[in-house]
């Protein structure tokens, strides 16, 4: 199913919207594992 969104102020389609998602979240993993800001198995490791 496909259809009009908005993104950034420019009408986009659905796949356009999902791609650029998908790369924000990549990127924002690729980050957090240079930052090593992913949780641990010890930080999980409360009881």
């Amino acid at each position: 199913m496909s259809g009009i969104y908005y993104n950034y102020a420019k009408l986009v389609s659905k796949e356009e919207l999902d791609q650029e998602r998908k790369q924000i979240i990549d990127q924002l993993i690729k980050e957090a594992v240079n930052d090593d800001n992913l949780i641990d198995d010890e930080d999980l490791d409360f009881i």
